[in-house]
């Protein structure tokens, strides 16, 4: 019985000391797992950038690169109030006018100073400065006069931000000299109008738009932003007629072969 008893005396003296079990003594601390955070999924990734471009607003110049034509300028005003501007070079007439959008509340204008008409122009006479005017855009906005940069800015912002629209993301390689984040965005309905168009969409962390391409060319931030007005305002007065066409008109020659095809 003696060595069940110094058996006994070794497991009291080692209790006491450490323990003859392998649990922790009551009242230890374990160590915390480290807490691993997933990845945002692409297109909540996504609505929270745009979500922070809805209240960002500043002054910043694009490089714009339309589909088949020369990069040009683009300067974008995002006022306080929401109010803003887009100034295209060559924006309408087949790249013979500059123009500008200018948003307030819900109406949206064309303005722009229309090229003079050769016909009224006297050869000795200096060139005068040009006139420029503004004209409503119609609503709907058809075709013929939206340049597409404008919807970047305001009413595509809503659906990138829609968890219910019918809308595929996913990220992408960044575009030349865009920063942030891009995201492929694909519609995924056949049957029904994409709220945005189909392309690419690059945004910094504070909801800058940095970089885009979609059908109607690729836009990309220039520069650091500054800061935004107050306001923006129409730079012409508010002249009754239609907008300036974006497509150039056709020549004289050709608009007087078309009448005459058309007369019996």
């Amino acid at each position: 019985m003696r060595p069940v008893s110094g058996l006994v005396a070794s497991c009291v003296l080692s209790a006491l000391l450490t323990g003859c079990s392998d649990s922790p003594p009551p009242g230890a601390q374990e160590s915390p797992s480290p807490v691993v955070i997933p990845p945002q999924e692409p297109r909540a990734k996504l609505a929270g950038l745009v979500a922070a471009a809805l209240d960002h607003r500043f002054t910043a110049t694009y490089t714009y690169t339309p589909r088949n034509a020369a990069a040009r300028s683009v300067a974008v005003t995002l006022g306080v109030d929401g109010t803003w501007r887009i100034d295209i070079p060559g924006g309408a007439l087949g790249g013979a006018v500059d123009i500008a959008l200018v948003g307030l509340q819900d109406t949206i204008y064309q303005c722009g100073a229309a090229p003079a008409n050769p016909a009224n122009v006297q050869p000795s006479a200096p060139p005068a400065a040009p006139s420029i005017n503004c004209t409503l855009l119609p609503k709907p906005l058809t075709a013929k006069y939206d340049v597409r940069l404008q919807h970047l800015f305001t009413d595509w912002q809503g659906p990138l931000t829609n968890p219910s629209a019918a809308l595929s993301v996913a990220v992408t390689t960044l575009l030349e000299g865009a920063t942030g984040t891009c995201f492929s965005v694909e519609s995924t309905s056949a049957s029904l109008a994409a709220p945005v168009d189909p392309g690419i969409y690059c945004y910094a962390d504070d909801g800058t738009l940095t970089a885009a391409r979609i059908g109607a060319g690729t836009l990309v931030l220039a520069g650091a932003p500054s800061g935004p007005p107050a306001t923006v305002s129409l730079p012409g007065p508010v002249t009754p007629g239609s907008p300036l066409q974006l497509a150039a008109l056709p020549s004289p020659k050709a608009a007087a072969s078309a009448q005459a095809s058309k007369r019996p």
